[in-house]
C-alpha cells in the first residue's frame, strides 16, 4: 500500500541521479495505492518500475496490443528488476 512512517518520495528523489534500479512489486489493488505509485513513478527521475501481479500486468498488454502474449516468464523477470524498455 501507501507507507504510513514518512514520505516515501522525498527518500527516492535523493537517489535521483544514482545509477540504480528500484522495482516495486505491489501486492495490492487498491487504487489509493497503485495512484500513489505510480505518481511516483512519473515523478521520479530515478529508475523506477512498478509491477502488479501477472493478471493485471498481462491484462493491461492486452488493452493496448492484443496480439501480444504477456507470459510469466517474462513477468518474473520483470519482478527480478529485469528491463523491457518495450513495455
Amino acid at each position: 500500500g501507501t507507507p504510513t512512517d514518512g514520505d516515501l518520495a522525498d527518500t527516492l528523489r535523493e537517489m535521483d541521479g544514482l545509477p540504480i534500479r528500484v522495482t516495486v512489486r505491489l501486492c495490492t489493488d487498491e487504487s489509493d495505492a497503485l495512484s500513489y505509485w505510480r505518481r511516483l513513478e512519473e515523478e521520479c527521475t530515478l529508475d523506477l518500475e512498478v509491477v502488479r501481479s501477472f493478471r493485471k500486468e498481462s491484462a493491461e498488454l492486452q488493452r493496448h496490443a492484443p496480439f501480444l502474449q504477456y507470459g510469466l516468464p517474462l513477468h518474473r523477470a520483470r519482478e527480478a528488476g529485469i528491463r523491457v524498455q518495450q513495455l
